[in-house]
């Protein structure tokens, strides 16, 4: 073999090995790094499609969550469409444990209807007599307000008197009783319109507690009412009464006083097609335990 031959065997060989070198290079270096470039744009891809998926999916159900009306349960908490009424008792006796009283009766009655109530302004008249003014004071009133000043004297009254017959005096009588009947229904009905009653509020009604109540002091009356008016269901307390006599004597803190409490809760039994929305109260399970009034 020439030296030319040798050369140009070397010069190939090395080329050979050059060019080998540089395709192990690509595919250890460089190749591992277009794959995972294209991977990555791959897995780019995919993402900003399973995006587009989930926003399709979130306008979807928002569309689905518009048509449908929401729930009502919120709502009735406050105003129900059925009567709860085991729910109102529970509230009652978390106010009596708060306010540190006891319960010794209560009633319930149902279906009651309810009315709107306008409250205007009371201008108190003074010639309308207490509820304590009888006959022969409104009597002397008249008698004391003379007809005509300048013709009647002290003399012709006493004249006048004397001349009275028993049948005069007895339609006098008469006469000022009327008056006084009078006088006092006028009283009555000026004392009357504070709250003036307005028609029936459609569709709303109401069911009353009737409740005897024993405390010991009148804080905790007072707390009771507080928490009552404090719940999240509308109610509203009617009455309240006193049940002793008015001269029993009372020491706070000391004495037993009862009082009867009117306390009412409203649900609207038109819409009872939403009953299934109601709230409703988780009662413990009873496990094993039987009742002694099923035996």
């Amino acid at each position: 073999m020439t030296e030319k031959q040798k050369q140009i065997s070397i010069i190939g060989g090395t080329s050979f090995l050059i060019i080998l070198a540089l395709v192990l290079l690509f595919f250890t270096m460089v190749n591992p790094h277009i794959q995972a470039a294209n991977q990555a744009g791959q897995q780019l891809e995919e993402e900003e499609e399973h995006q587009v998926r989930l926003e399709q999916q979130l306008q979807e159900k928002a569309a689905e969550n518009a048509e449908q009306p929401e729930s009502t349960t919120d709502q009735q908490r406050r105003l129900p469409v059925v009567r709860l009424t085991d729910q109102f008792i529970l509230d009652l006796s978390m106010a009596e444990e708060l306010a540190d009283i006891r319960i010794m009766d209560l009633q319930m009655s149902y279906d009651h209807p309810v009315y709107q109530y306008e409250t205007v302004e009371v201008t108190p008249s003074e010639d309308i007599p207490d509820s304590g003014t009888t006959v022969n004071e409104v009597r002397e009133e008249d008698e004391d307000e003379p007809n005509d000043p300048d013709e009647m004297n002290e003399e012709d009254m006493n004249e006048q008197d004397v001349s009275e017959t028993d049948e005069e005096i007895e339609l006098e009588e008469t006469e000022a009783a009327s008056d006084l009947e009078e006088r006092q229904a006028e009283s009555d009905e000026e004392r009357t319109r504070g709250a003036l009653q307005q028609e029936q509020m459609e569709g709303l009604s109401k069911q009353t507690a009737t409740i005897e109540l024993k405390v010991n002091n009148f804080s905790s009356l007072g707390r009771f009412l507080i928490e009552l008016d404090s719940l999240q269901r509308f109610v509203n307390i009617e009455s309240i009464l006193f049940l002793g006599e008015e001269e029993d004597r009372i020491f706070d803190g000391q004495t037993d006083i009862f009082y009867e409490v009117q306390v009412s809760s409203f649900y609207y039994p038109e819409l009872e097609h939403l009953e299934f929305e109601a709230p409703v109260v988780d009662y413990p399970d009873d496990g094993e335990n039987t009742s002694p009034f099923l035996n």
